[in-house]
């Protein structure tokens, strides 16, 4: 039969469920609408006799529509004597907003989707934003700790606004040298032997960077940003087969040799403990200088709109004070700059990512500089566990079958050794700067437990991929609703 999608309704049709009924024919080969007046979802005062049914007009509607099957059961099919099981909601969310005035109702609805699903077995269901937008409401209003969301464009931005993300949380400035011809201009800087060839290089790049933070920012539209600096090691952005180096060395005008001896002298065993974080920046101050400027002349030009734009320029990989000190400098005096060439005041911040045990251990320091502190988990897992995240697989299965790992701990936080460290920077850094701002930004910030263990630490946020920030969303209110519920006992 192919692809069903099912679209679970009610009856009492209107034109809001004709638009999920095309929805669903975009994902699927056969669109299967429920209608069930389901009696489980109301209570022992409510009027179930009283809800409308409109049947014949319903299945005309869905005709035209085109939908390819109304599935419309009784009662009695669908919760057959005796009733053997039910399906029960998280107990935090049970009985709180709806579920407090409706005793009753989530169960019923949990149990009546579970039965459609059983009875129709769709590939796809499509839901109304309605019952999305519902759910998100309730969980706002219980919740405490922030969701941003992990974005590197504009489009990715909208799409975690949409979802209810509540800014970004990680920019991945690298990303972006990767769109259209932009690699080229970042593989000359690579190549250049001087710092005037490496800013020749990089004045390409600049207006590159602005218009990606421009976009950024005005999808925003005032919410935080914060965005990383230059993290990868160089050897990720230059070809490595003899085809492509010679290719480049054509584009670039230079010696076929002189590309085979750069990318050679990029080698490096461990590249994630190599050449790379604020090791770059360190290295190479210009390119921070080129990143910062891209930052501070995008968040003016935006301001100039009138959007108020909060960018958090956040140093990666940084375990020494010295090393951010030296990368902070070049952010000030490069925001000094800008504010005074575009005659504007920009309020801004600077910090940086704890993802080295060092960083954690130190934080009481390295607070002196940082205004806030986000734990990139994805490396502070692998520096902590001294595990690659890319070579664990040769032996993850023999580690989770001796316990050794309850849980993978790159998608679930190990939070009593990662976790120890997470708390130590909390403390320290609070210590130094009580209004310190903490979060995360790892994978981590979109598993649930991983949130749970965010909220009772006292981070201030977690962010994730866009896809993952209603699965934080729902987790950071289950968290909030079951520490209130704790303190009653």
């Amino acid at each position: 039969m192919g692809r069903i999608a099912l679209v679970p309704t009610m009856g009492a049709l209107h034109d809001g469920h004709m638009t999920l009924v095309k929805e669903a024919r975009r994902h699927a080969d056969v669109v299967v609408v429920s209608i069930f007046v389901n009696p489980r979802q109301f209570g022992p005062n409510e009027d179930l006799d009283a809800y409308p049914r409109t049947m014949e007009r319903d299945t005309e509607m869905l005709r035209a529509a085109g939908c390819n099957f109304v599935f419309a059961p009784n009662e009695s099919e669908l919760y057959p004597e005796p009733q053997v099981y039910k399906v029960l909601p998280p107990a935090a969310l049970a009985d709180i907003v709806e579920g407090h005035f409706r005793p009753g109702f989530f169960v019923g609805v949990c149990t009546v989707v579970l039965k459609l699903f059983n009875c129709v077995q769709p590939r796809f269901a499509v839901f109304g934003k309605k019952d999305y937008q519902q759910l998100m409401t309730w969980c706002a209003e219980a919740t405490r700790l922030e969701v941003r969301t992990n974005a590197d464009n504009p489009e990715q931005t909208a799409q975690a606004l949409a979802f209810g993300a509540q800014g970004i949380g990680l920019t991945r400035t690298e990303h972006m040298f990767f769109e259209g011809d932009r690699i080229d201009a970042v593989r000359e800087m690579i190549l250049a032997d001087t710092v005037e060839g490496r800013k020749k290089a990089l004045a390409k790049i600049l207006p590159y960077q602005r218009a990606d933070f421009t976009g950024i920012f005005k999808a925003l539209n005032g919410l935080p940003a914060t965005i990383r600096l230059l993290d990868p090691p160089l050897h990720e952005f230059v070809p490595h087969d003899e085809k492509s180096q010679a290719a480049l060395a054509k584009k670039l005008g230079i010696k076929t040799e002189k590309v085979v001896a750069r990318v050679a002298a990029l080698h490096e065993f461990n590249p994630m403990l190599g050449h790379r974080g604020c090791r770059l920046g360190i290295a190479y101050p210009e390119i921070t200088e080129t990143q910062a400027r891209a930052i501070f002349e995008a968040a003016a030009a935006v301001q100039k709109k009138g959007i108020k734009v909060k960018p958090e320029v956040m140093v990666p990989l940084v375990g020494f004070k010295r090393e951010l000190d030296l990368q902070v400098e070049v952010i000030h005096r490069v925001a000094a700059e800008v504010q005074k060439e575009q005659k504007v005041k920009i309020a801004y911040s600077v910090g940086t990512m704890i993802e080295v045990p060092r960083g954690a251990l130190t934080a009481d320091e390295i607070a002196h500089t940082a205004e806030f502190f986000s734990f990139g988990t994805n490396d502070l897992t692998q520096t902590a566990l001294g595990v690659s995240r890319d070579d664990m697989g040769n032996f993850l299965g023999a580690y989770t079958e001796n316990e050794i790992f309850k849980k993978n701990p790159f998608a679930t936080l190990d939070q009593t050794g990662v976790g120890q460290l997470v708390q130590i920077a909390i403390e320290k850094g609070r210590k130094t700067r009580p209004d310190i701002k903490l979060g995360i930004c790892g994978e981590h910030g979109g598993e649930p437990e991983s949130v749970k263990f965010c909220h009772r630490v006292g981070l201030n946020y977690v962010s994730c991929s866009p896809y993952r920030v209603p699965v934080a969303r729902l987790a950071a209110a289950q968290a909030a609703i079951e520490e209130k519920r704790a303190a009653k006992k």
